[in-house]
């Protein structure tokens, strides 16, 4: 993934007015009186602005995917971030959303990985770790995931291994135990693989 610069707030105002009003989910009066509110606040809020400009050149890798962002919705993920991808996977900006307001549209929250992360951590128990093992290939880097238990102690994963027969016939048994479920996968960045576990996690384990 490349740089994608988000929308700003401005750019995705008129969107939201048309599709509200089509879908008599607000009245233009209603409608307006808050988006009056909210572009008084942009222009006026000097540290909003310099969010924003931080924010402005970040790379779309310091976030989850629209695909993922999908997924941490569908979960029920939600927090207090500015950065939505509308209904076309594009980032954009929206300040002071009301959840009410924003539920009836095809936008999802726009999450880095690290919130991402320590949401899965905090709200499910689920530790994701990336770690670096370099075995002179451009893959290097691979996730573990701990589920913690009580004081925080991680269960235990279980092993398994494949015996064949002497008819080749596999039978699947467990080898050995360990702290950790370890990914398939290597991957050739850090965030490559923090996106990964992520997606494991939430398809697998929630």
């Amino acid at each position: 993934m490349g740089e994608n610069k988000p929308k700003t707030f401005l750019d995705t105002l008129n969107e939201i007015i048309n599709k509200a009003i089509a879908k008599g989910w607000v009245s233009m009066a209603d409608l307006m009186r808050s988006s009056d509110c909210l572009i008084e606040t942009i222009k006026n809020d000097a540290e909003v602005m310099k969010e924003f400009e931080k924010n402005n050149i970040m790379t779309q890798e310091d976030y989850v995917s629209f695909e993922t962002a999908k997924l941490l919705k569908e979960k029920g993920f939600d927090a207090d971030i500015d950065l939505w991808y509308d209904s076309d996977g594009e980032i954009f900006h929206l300040y002071h959303y009301d959840y009410n307001a924003t539920k009836h549209f095809a936008y999802v929250q726009c999450p880095t990985l690290q919130m991402a992360m320590k949401w899965l951590r905090e709200t499910h128990s689920i530790l994701l770790v990336v770690d670096y093992d370099y075995e002179c290939t451009d893959t290097s880097y691979c996730y573990k995931i701990y589920r913690l238990g009580e004081h925080g102690k991680p269960e235990r994963v279980a092993i398994k291994g494949v015996s064949y027969d002497k008819d080749n016939n596999p039978t699947e048994h467990i080898v050995g135990w360990r702290d950790f479920e370890l990914s398939y996968s290597d991957y050739g960045t850090y965030e490559e693989a923090c996106e990964a576990g992520i997606r494991y996690c939430l398809e697998n384990l929630i």
